[in-house]
């Protein structure tokens, strides 16, 4: 074996594992500034079931226990704001607070003076931001059974 097989076997898994991490970095840096639409997995009804949106790898739920809204995701979020979205158009944004870590999330809203009966609806919209991408959704929210 030659000298230059010898020097190219020793070189390559380093080539490879740069390539591979430069790669990772590159594909990283192009989430930044997308806008990605969540869409609703099944039927929603924050005060009884939750609701789960979904985009690829995210997941996020929206629960309400008391008045206190609480979010889960699968990815760690940067930032989560719920719109609340009255009849007349008029919005009125929650900035969510990170419990413990950027997983779960809650806040304190008026969804459920909103929404007390069965079969009333509501209008939500959500802003998840991950790594510089903003994940968002407007969907409604529909009380299925009597708080």
């Amino acid at each position: 074996m030659g000298k230059q097989t010898k020097l190219a076997l020793y070189i390559a898994p380093f080539l490879i594992l740069g390539g591979y991490i430069l790669s990772d970095l590159y594909l990283e840096n192009q989430v930044k500034n997308q806008v990605i639409a969540l869409k609703v997995v099944d039927h929603c009804d924050v005060l009884n079931n939750g609701c789960v949106l979904q985009a690829g790898e995210l997941k996020i739920n929206i629960t309400d226990n008391a008045g206190q809204t609480n979010i889960n995701a699968t990815l760690p979020l940067d930032r989560v704001t719920l719109m609340l979205v009255a009849a007349d158009d008029k919005v009125t944004p929650v900035v969510m607070a990170m419990q413990d870590n950027p997983y779960y999330w809650q806040r304190a809203t008026e969804l459920r003076q909103l929404i007390p009966n069965a079969g009333d609806n509501h209008r939500l919209r959500i802003i998840a931001q991950y790594k510089g991408a903003s994940y968002i959704s407007e969907f409604v929210t529909s009380t299925t059974n009597k708080l």
